[in-house]
């Protein structure tokens, strides 16, 4: 059997990293306009957060998860 160059994922993984390394994208140097739903207003309610709480569970035993409401 010929002698057959085996594939290394990880030097297509080190070439994608070099690449990404040496090609730069240019800075996005304008920022964007403000949407009119993401400003304030007058009589719109303003939403609370509650938390952090903590869920335990039952299915999984000694699992806990931490959430906000």
């Amino acid at each position: 059997m010929a002698n057959v160059p085996r594939f290394r994922p990880c030097s297509l993984l080190f070439a994608v990293f070099l690449l990404g390394a040496v090609v730069r994208l240019p800075a996005q140097d304008q920022s964007l306009p403000v949407p009119p739903e993401a400003v304030r207003a007058e009589g719109v309610p303003q939403g609370k957060i509650a938390g952090p709480f903590e869920f335990h569970s039952q299915v999984f035993s000694g699992t806990v998860r931490k959430y906000w409401v």
